[in-house]
């Protein structure tokens, strides 16, 4: 008997930490700073470290796994102790061809194992798995945008993350 497999489509989940070179560390309490204000004036400001952190992940991406990214949207997200946020989905299901295709969280201050993050997804007929991630400081979690998540901090302090929109080009 001869067989042949097609893969026709792939939900890929890409987990890890930032691991910059020596000398060019990001500054996550700038970070933490930033995601604070944008808070009170509605905008993530550029700094030096959201540009590094950026970057860094789309070249990567770009040399590990031959995807192609640019930056769409960003923003902060701070959780109060033991705060659930509400479930997301970062596509534009009423306009995927301009929407981020990929979402990445990242871990700027974390208390040690206490932020999960939950996602939603469809494997064929068995609808509405789900699979939790740990979030660390400098680690990060990117998937697909058209994939429902919320995050959990277990933790008696505030966790403070980065969410990054990336299209594909």
């Amino acid at each position: 008997m001869s067989m042949q497999k097609k893969v026709l489509s792939e939900k890929a989940l890409y987990t890890g930490n930032i691991e910059m070179p020596q000398g060019f560390e990001i500054d996550r309490e700038q970070l933490k700073s930033d995601i604070l204000e944008s808070k009170l004036s509605g905008d993530l400001k550029f700094s030096k470290s959201w540009d590094m952190l950026k970057n860094y992940v789309i070249e990567n991406v770009r040399l590990k796994h031959n995807i192609s990214l640019v930056n769409k949207e960003t923003y902060g997200i701070i959780l109060k102790p033991e705060e659930k946020s509400d479930s997301f989905i970062n596509a534009n299901l009423m306009d995927l061809k301009n929407s981020c295709d990929f979402v990445m969280i990242y871990g700027v201050s974390i208390f040690k194992n206490s932020c999960k993050t939950i996602i939603s997804y469809d494997n064929n007929r068995i609808k509405n798995n789900c699979h939790g991630i740990s979030l660390n400081n400098n680690s990060f979690i990117m998937f697909p945008s058209t994939e429902m998540y919320r995050i959990m901090n277990d933790s008696f302090n505030y966790s403070y993350l980065l969410v990054i929109n990336y299209q594909s080009l």
